[in-house]
Protein backbone atom coordinates (compact mmCIF):
# COMPACT_ATOMS: atom_id res chain seq x y z
CA UNK A 1 0.00 0.00 0.00
CA UNK A 2 2.80 2.44 0.82
CA UNK A 3 4.44 1.78 -2.56
CA UNK A 4 1.27 2.78 -4.43
CA UNK A 5 0.71 5.81 -2.23
CA UNK A 6 4.27 7.02 -2.73
CA UNK A 7 4.11 6.48 -6.46
CA UNK A 8 0.85 8.37 -6.74
CA UNK A 9 2.09 11.27 -4.61
CA UNK A 10 5.37 11.49 -6.49
CA UNK A 11 4.29 11.08 -10.09
CA UNK A 12 0.55 11.51 -10.60
CA UNK A 13 0.95 14.82 -12.39
CA UNK A 14 3.83 13.65 -14.57
CA UNK A 15 2.71 10.29 -15.94
CA UNK A 16 0.05 8.44 -17.90
CA UNK A 17 -0.44 4.71 -18.30
CA UNK A 18 -1.04 2.35 -21.17
CA UNK A 19 -2.28 -1.15 -20.34
CA UNK A 20 -1.60 -4.15 -22.53
CA UNK A 21 -1.10 -7.91 -22.42
CA UNK A 22 1.96 -10.12 -22.08
CA UNK A 23 1.05 -11.31 -25.58
CA UNK A 24 1.37 -7.80 -27.09
CA UNK A 25 4.38 -6.63 -25.06
CA UNK A 26 7.09 -8.34 -27.19
CA UNK A 27 5.65 -6.72 -30.33
CA UNK A 28 5.66 -3.29 -28.67
CA UNK A 29 9.27 -3.72 -27.59
CA UNK A 30 10.31 -5.00 -31.03
CA UNK A 31 8.58 -2.09 -32.79
CA UNK A 32 10.02 0.40 -30.28
CA UNK A 33 6.75 2.25 -29.84
CA UNK A 34 3.08 2.01 -28.94
CA UNK A 35 1.21 1.76 -32.20
CA UNK A 36 -2.14 3.51 -32.72
CA UNK A 37 -5.14 1.19 -32.92
CA UNK A 38 -8.91 1.54 -33.28
CA UNK A 39 -10.29 4.78 -31.81
CA UNK A 40 -13.90 3.57 -31.64
CA UNK A 41 -15.18 6.84 -33.10
CA UNK A 42 -17.60 4.83 -35.21
CA UNK A 43 -19.41 1.58 -34.49
CA UNK A 44 -19.98 0.82 -38.16
CA UNK A 45 -16.50 1.52 -39.62
CA UNK A 46 -13.16 0.39 -38.21
CA UNK A 47 -9.95 2.43 -38.21
CA UNK A 48 -11.61 5.81 -38.78
CA UNK A 49 -8.83 7.44 -36.77
CA UNK A 50 -6.35 5.25 -34.97
CA UNK A 51 -5.05 6.27 -31.55
CA UNK A 52 -2.95 5.03 -28.66
CA UNK A 53 -5.20 4.63 -25.62
CA UNK A 54 -3.96 6.06 -22.31
CA UNK A 55 -5.32 6.61 -18.84
CA UNK A 56 -4.42 8.43 -15.65
CA UNK A 57 -5.51 5.41 -13.57
CA UNK A 58 -2.65 3.65 -11.80
CA UNK A 59 -4.84 0.64 -10.98
CA UNK A 60 -6.50 -0.78 -14.09
CA UNK A 61 -10.20 -1.36 -14.06
CA UNK A 62 -10.61 -3.67 -17.06
CA UNK A 63 -14.25 -2.89 -17.80
CA UNK A 64 -13.93 0.79 -16.93
CA UNK A 65 -11.01 1.19 -19.32
CA UNK A 66 -12.57 -0.90 -22.07
CA UNK A 67 -9.95 -3.63 -21.75
CA UNK A 68 -12.41 -6.53 -21.85
CA UNK A 69 -13.57 -8.59 -24.81
CA UNK A 70 -10.20 -9.87 -25.97
CA UNK A 71 -8.79 -13.36 -25.63
CA UNK A 72 -5.76 -11.83 -23.85
CA UNK A 73 -5.69 -9.95 -20.54
CA UNK A 74 -5.09 -6.34 -21.55
CA UNK A 75 -4.83 -5.22 -17.92
CA UNK A 76 -1.81 -7.41 -17.18
CA UNK A 77 0.99 -5.05 -18.25
CA UNK A 78 1.23 -1.39 -17.20
CA UNK A 79 3.46 0.90 -19.25
CA UNK A 80 4.15 4.15 -17.44
CA UNK A 81 4.71 7.03 -19.84
CA UNK A 82 5.86 10.61 -19.40
CA UNK A 83 2.79 12.87 -19.51
CA UNK A 84 2.64 15.24 -22.47
CA UNK A 85 0.34 18.04 -23.60
CA UNK A 86 0.08 16.23 -26.94
CA UNK A 87 -2.09 13.57 -25.25
CA UNK A 88 -5.73 14.53 -25.48
CA UNK A 89 -8.69 13.97 -23.19
CA UNK A 90 -10.97 11.39 -24.86
CA UNK A 91 -14.28 13.15 -24.18
CA UNK A 92 -13.10 16.38 -25.80
CA UNK A 93 -11.19 14.71 -28.65
CA UNK A 94 -14.01 12.31 -29.56
CA UNK A 95 -16.56 15.15 -29.74
CA UNK A 96 -14.18 17.27 -31.82
CA UNK A 97 -13.86 14.30 -34.16
CA UNK A 98 -17.63 14.02 -34.49
CA UNK A 99 -18.38 10.84 -32.61
CA UNK A 100 -22.06 10.00 -32.85
CA UNK A 101 -23.66 11.06 -29.55
CA UNK A 102 -25.69 7.87 -29.21
CA UNK A 103 -22.62 5.73 -29.93
CA UNK A 104 -20.63 7.74 -27.35
CA UNK A 105 -23.31 6.99 -24.72
CA UNK A 106 -23.13 3.27 -25.49
CA UNK A 107 -19.32 3.19 -25.53
CA UNK A 108 -18.94 5.16 -22.28
CA UNK A 109 -21.87 3.66 -20.34
CA UNK A 110 -20.78 2.36 -16.91
CA UNK A 111 -17.12 2.92 -17.80
CA UNK A 112 -14.52 5.54 -16.80
CA UNK A 113 -14.31 7.92 -19.79
CA UNK A 114 -13.15 10.70 -17.47
CA UNK A 115 -9.89 8.73 -17.19
CA UNK A 116 -9.42 8.10 -20.93
CA UNK A 117 -6.82 9.91 -23.00
CA UNK A 118 -5.44 9.35 -26.49
CA UNK A 119 -2.40 10.05 -28.59
CA UNK A 120 -2.90 10.48 -32.30
CA UNK A 121 0.70 9.50 -32.92
CA UNK A 122 2.80 6.47 -31.95
CA UNK A 123 4.45 6.79 -28.55
CA UNK A 124 8.17 5.93 -28.72
CA UNK A 125 9.88 3.77 -26.13
CA UNK A 126 11.95 6.87 -25.26
CA UNK A 127 8.80 8.21 -23.56
CA UNK A 128 8.39 5.05 -21.44
CA UNK A 129 9.39 5.25 -17.79
CA UNK A 130 8.64 1.72 -16.67
CA UNK A 131 6.96 -1.52 -17.70
CA UNK A 132 5.42 -3.64 -14.95
CA UNK A 133 3.46 -6.85 -14.70
CA UNK A 134 0.41 -5.72 -12.71
CA UNK A 135 -0.46 -9.28 -11.66
CA UNK A 136 2.96 -10.20 -10.25
CA UNK A 137 4.30 -6.74 -9.35
CA UNK A 138 7.48 -7.50 -11.30
CA UNK A 139 9.24 -4.56 -12.96
CA UNK A 140 10.04 -5.81 -16.46
CA UNK A 141 11.88 -2.73 -17.68
CA UNK A 142 12.82 0.62 -16.19
CA UNK A 143 14.36 3.65 -17.87
CA UNK A 144 17.88 4.32 -16.73
CA UNK A 145 18.68 7.60 -15.10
Amino acid sequence: MDKIKLRRDDSLERVMYHYTSTYHLPMILEDGFLKPTESNLRADIENVKNVVWLTDLYEPTPYGLGLVGSIVDKSEIRITITRSKKYKFWKVWSRQNKINKEWAKILEKDRNPNNWYISEKPIPIDDFIMIENVKTGEVLWKKEG
